[in-house]
């Protein structure tokens, strides 16, 4: 898997772009409440490591932003993300690959 190899070498705006692929995936077709979680971490490693997102992966986290709000609600959509967002690099890498 992509997210195993970028997390050795740790490039972390790499690691970014594939959760996002990862979070997608999960809202879209998976669980709702696992791609938010992810996505706080995401958002979490976007912040603290000074990560931008490339120009055609901002409109994706967007949308899957958007959605995972609509299908969750306000309120369980914020529980989620603010849990996640207090994951660590390494904790988010591990919960990703085992989910």
């Amino acid at each position: 898997m992509a997210l195993k190899l970028v997390r050795q070498v740790r490039f972390k705006y790499v690691v970014a772009e594939v959760l996002v692929t990862l979070v997608g995936t999960m809202i879209v077709k998976e669980s709702t409440v696992l791609g938010t979680i992810l996505l706080g971490a995401t958002i979490a490693l976007l912040e603290t490591q000074g990560v931008v997102l490339q120009p055609g992966s901002q409109p994706d986290f967007d949308r899957y932003l958007l959605s995972a709000q609509t299908q969750l609600g306000q309120s369980l959509f914020e529980k989620y993300i603010m849990e996640s967002r207090r994951m660590t690099f390494d904790e988010a890498m591990e919960y990703a690959l085992s989910n």
